[in-house]
């Protein structure tokens, strides 16, 4: 991880400290934003070469804004965008942060109704960590957030690896890989996770072309330090055992087809709005 990510995490940790939650997610996943937001760094510096002006990114499910918080420090003149759940996007401290930042606001009510952005609207689309929260069939998920990348633009998806050590620990032991049943659904409930062959089939039928996909390693930070030790060890020897994934699908330029459904400009954000009566939530 560079100095300069490495100083901008450590400044986040500064603006939301006097968040509890919000502290003790980042504290928590501290590793594995350094190791996306390295990723996330290294497509944008890419995508800047090749347009020779400032990127448009679009973090979809936003949550408390660690991630863009940490790219506006690195990427002073970026646009950034952050949809989310009413829950979050009007939350006080996350309205004057993003106030703060230069951080553009997108309320929606359900992935399920669209997202509510324009066609081809952005270089970056990051879906982080969200994927395991939806509840319905993802692949009209897919096909919208392909439809606001820009050609050339990369959508990038990390979600948890269903293949895991832990998931084999669960089958051993004959217990649920799911959440315990005990416990109410939340906002942060995981109904289901997946292989990297599935997402990798969400990205295709999507329309876009799979630039990059792996494994992700980060061990929770609850863990004990010899158990994370042993848990990376594992991870490194069966890469297919690591506890996140990483897919990126690129646009190609040109015109996106995909089965039964064409994104040219007849089919356009506008014109969808105009068929379906659809009106989007308008940014704070």
């Amino acid at each position: 991880m560079s100095g300069k990510l490495k100083s901008a995490l450590a400044q986040v940790a500064k603006s939301v400290a006097e968040q509890e939650h919000s502290t003790g997610y980042l504290q928590q996943h501290r590793r594995r934003f350094e190791i996306t937001l390295h990723e996330v760094v290294n497509t944008v510096d890419e995508i800047q070469r090749e347009a020779g002006r400032p990127a448009r990114l679009v973090d979809i499910g936003s949550h408390e804004l660690h991630s863009l918080l940490a790219l506006r420090l690195i990427f002073p003149d970026v646009e950034l965008t952050g949809v989310d759940v009413d829950y979050f996007n009007t939350a006080p401290h996350i309205v004057r942060l993003a106030e703060e930042h230069r951080i553009n606001l997108v309320l929606f009510e359900s992935l399920e109704a669209g997202i509510p952005l324009e066609d081809k609207g952005f270089d970056v689309v990051l879906f982080f960590e969200t994927l395991e929260h939806l509840n319905f069939y993802p692949l009209p998920v897919f096909r919208e957030l392909a439809r606001i990348v820009a050609p050339g633009g990369r959508l990038m998806v990390t979600t948890p690896n269903q293949l895991t050590i832990g998931m084999l620990k669960h089958f051993l032991l004959r217990r649920s890989i799911h959440q315990n049943i005990e416990q109410p659904y939340t906002l942060g409930t995981h109904y289901r996770c997946f292989t990297l062959d599935e997402v990798s089939y969400l990205m295709k039928e999507s329309g876009l072309a799979i630039s990059r996909r792996g494994y992700l390693e980060f061990p929770p930070m609850y863990l004990g330090a010899w158990q994370r030790v042993l848990h990376g060890l594992i991870a490194g020897l069966f890469r297919w055992w690591a506890n996140s994934l990483l897919v990126v699908g690129k646009k190609e330029r040109g015109e996106c087809r995909m089965k039964n459904v064409e994104y040219s400009e007849r089919t356009s954000f506008e014109r969808k709005r105009e068929l379906t009566g659809w009106l989007p939530h308008h940014g704070i």
